[in-house]
């Protein structure tokens, strides 16, 4: 097993550097072909015998303390641009006993367990 835990070590730590180059070179790319500074939507172009679509996205993010404070003030057009997510917490979760409603309305499934290994 103790060639196993290595070949991990070492392919977990090429993939973080593949990564790490792949962001790098996939920027250099953009900056170089994307000449009008462009922040939305998408560009495709031919280059060098290549296909080239770079898809550009801006994620916007609700500020909840500041939503809390202007919601009120809002307008339904503004309010229909929020959608609530109806969300669990975990530590109330363990306090039910089982057998409540609630538990009609949850789909619970395994996540991929996670691993640390470290050499000695």
């Amino acid at each position: 097993m103790n060639n196993l835990y290595e070949e991990w070590l070492d392919v977990k730590k090429d993939l973080a550097e593949a990564k790490k180059r792949e962001l790098t070179l996939r920027n250099d790319i953009i900056e170089s072909l994307n000449n009008d500074n462009q922040l939305t939507g998408s560009l495709k172009l031919e280059e060098d015998g290549y296909k080239i679509a770079i898809g550009f996205v801006i994620r916007n993010a609700i500020d909840e303390p500041v939503l809390n404070t202007i919601y009120e003030g809002l307008s339904e057009q503004e309010k229909n641009c929020i959608k609530f997510k109806p969300g669990l917490v975990a530590k109330e979760m363990k306090e039910l006993e089982g057998n409540e409603s609630i538990w009609e309305a949850i789909i619970s499934k395994p996540g991929q367990p996670t691993l640390k290994i470290e050499s000695e």
